[in-house]
């Protein structure tokens, strides 16, 4: 009776104080345009851009990805980027790194009221969002904001859709998901427990945004389904640098397997990623049952953290497995994942994912299901293989087809390796990406100098 209360408490509340910014946003709108006008730095230079990311950076040093922020060659192009962190967990306000590259780490202002965030979400969400809008709102300002580019369509691509508002600035929106997939597999939402209140939010999102970037091609028939303007998406794959990684290390898989202390006489079958429902981490566990009925010397690798990992270990111990049969580790560097990469014999990527895209450079057969999320990289036969979804008994018989047929798994591997370096080297993504950038900037900012150089 309590928590009924508080909702309906926390939805009268967030719609009261909503109706009364909307109705101040509208009135002095013209305010915020004309300050923006007079602090608008009119000189000829190079663009300037705001991203967000829902991750702190403690977060990415953790999974390994830090890279994607400090290393993506922005000094060609921008003069300055400004990546503001949301939810995050660290003390630090400012890291600064050279280049001109700026990293807002915010700590979230409402991230310790814990009963706020429980009991009343929608208020939570609301206040948040407020705080967060004037924190960049005197960024953009202060720093002559060009653009901005935000993750994904619901809360970060409300705080792009406010600086497109306030301060007349396009946004660019990356979609790297399909959310109606992630809703069915596990009931939740993304912005809040009601599912409609996400679709209304994402697609007023991609409606306004001046430009929205799609990671693979068949997602442009959801972007369209949910109101992107055909014109506005651009395709551009997810970059990875793994292939520079690999070709640093020298060591042989028996000498990094004995550095990372895995079993020297066992075939490796390795997942890296989130451990979520919608990532069926647990359908490789029981492939690894099925596998080891004719392949003993068999081990699974799970490299990563999530909410299922306690259902995960107790699947485990449900078919006997022990520790040493399939290890745990947690989220590595780029640097220690490599080697991981190298030394596995078949690399298991059930719904795609950026881990997928990594393991291709790294000379080892992939397997996945048969989901968009995976054929739009994968070409079965070719440069991996692909099953029924879902089919444990078929995910079995391809890794017991590639651990049996070295030849097969050699050549496999070599086609992968040519085929991830076409599309998905990080100087050839970066190089589309600011062709995207520099289209939307010529548009509106045309006394800008836009140069970039292809790698």
């Amino acid at each position: 009776m309590l928590l009924r209360v508080c909702r309906i408490i926390d939805i009268l509340v967030a719609g009261l104080i909503g109706t009364l910014i909307f109705i101040s946003f509208i009135i002095f709108l013209p305010v915020f345009r004309f300050i923006r006008f007079l602090t608008y730095d009119t000189r000829t230079r190079k663009p300037r851009m705001f991203t967000t990311f829902n991750m702190s950076y403690a977060g990415f040093v953790e999974r390994g990805m830090e890279w994607r922020v400090l290393d993506q060659d922005l000094d060609s192009f921008f003069e300055r980027a400004i990546v503001f962190l949301i939810i995050a967990d660290v003390q630090n306000t400012i890291i600064a790194k050279d280049g001109g590259l700026i990293i807002i780490d915010n700590k979230h202002l409402f991230k310790d009221v814990v009963w706020l965030k429980e009991n009343f979400r929608f208020l939570y969400i609301l206040l948040s969002f407020i705080y967060e809008t004037m924190l960049i709102s005197l960024l953009v300002w202060k720093h002559s904001i060009d653009f901005s580019r935000v993750r994904g369509p619901f809360y970060e691509g409300l705080l792009g859709l406010a600086q497109k508002c306030l301060n007349g600035i396009p946004y660019i929106i990356s979609v790297h998901a399909d959310w109606d997939r992630m809703y069915k597999e596990t009931g939740q939402g993304v912005l809040c427990r009601y599912k409609f209140i996400d679709e209304i939010v994402e697609r007023i999102n991609l409606f306004f945004a001046d430009s929205v970037i799609s990671f693979f091609p068949a997602q442009e028939s959801y972007l369209l389904r949910h109101r992107a303007r055909k014109n506005r998406i651009r395709l551009s794959y997810v970059p990875t640098r793994f292939y520079e990684l690999f070709s640093k290390i020298d060591k042989s898989p028996q000498q990094l397997k004995e550095e990372l202390h895995l079993p020297l006489d066992k075939r490796i079958l390795m997942y890296a990623g989130r451990f979520s429902v919608e990532k069926y981490v647990d359908d490789l566990i029981r492939v690894l049952y099925e596998i080891r009925k004719s392949i003993i010397d068999s081990v699974l690798v799970l490299i990563g953290r999530g909410p299922a990992e306690f259902e995960l270990q107790r699947l485990c111990t449900d078919l006997g497995f022990s520790e040493q049969d399939v290890i745990f580790i947690p989220y590595q560097n780029h640097s220690n994942l490599a080697k991981y990469y190298l030394c596995a014999d078949v690399h298991l990527a059930p719904d795609g994912g950026s881990s997928m895209r990594e393991a291709l450079f790294s000379g080892k057969p992939v397997v996945g299901y048969n989901i968009w999320t995976v054929t739009e990289f994968i070409e079965d036969g070719k440069n991996g293989l692909i099953v029924e979804f879902r089919n444990i008994q078929k995910l079995a018989e391809a890794v017991i087809s590639l651990l049996n047929n070295p030849e097969l798994s050699h050549s496999i591997a070599e086609n992968a390796v040519k085929d991830a370096y076409s599309l998905y080297s990080a100087p050839k993504v970066y190089a589309h990406r600011k062709k995207i950038y520099g289209e939307l900037l010529k548009n509106r900012y045309p006394n800008l100098e836009i140069s970039y150089e292809e790698s």
